[in-house]
């Protein structure tokens, strides 16, 4: 009966060692290049367009967004391809602020949700999932 105990709290704990260096390896390597689903801003592979400043009406209202806007892409030939494209991009951007209310863009939830719109658009448009950010560097709604 000691034999059985003994052998069954070996299995057990040589299962909790796998499943611990497992965790532990599966964490490190699972990642590439991204750490908790976010991307590796500082990476030397991450490069930036500046899309520049940009005003567009707001969807009924008399007010306009001042927009001053960055995407950061990680594949240096889609870079190429969308500064040759930048008047599709900002056409898309125009279109998208010109479609929300003043209510839709204030706020942090408002340019965290037109942000993540625009992110979803161009990555269909582009047809790739290396655009992997826009930044708002000025956003003001005047």
């Amino acid at each position: 009966m000691n034999k059985k105990i003994g052998v069954i709290i070996g299995v057990v704990v040589v299962l909790a060692v796998a499943l611990v260096l497992g965790v532990f390896f599966g964490m490190k390597y699972a990642g590439n290049g991204e750490k908790g689903g976010e991307v590796d801003i500082l990476s030397e592979t991450i490069t930036q367009i500046e899309v520049g400043e940009m005003y567009s009406n707001l969807s009924e209202s008399k007010k306009i967004a001042k927009m001053n806007i960055t995407i950061a892409v990680n594949d240096p030939e889609l870079q190429t391809l969308m500064e040759s494209r930048m008047s599709v991009i900002k056409d898309e951007i125009n279109k998208a602020v010109r479609g929300k209310t003043e209510e839709d863009v204030v706020g942090v939830n408002g340019q965290v949700n037109l942000k993540a719109e625009l992110l979803k658009k161009l990555k269909e448009i582009f047809k790739t999932e290396d655009i992997v950010d826009i930044y708002f560097n000025e956003f003001i709604v005047q």
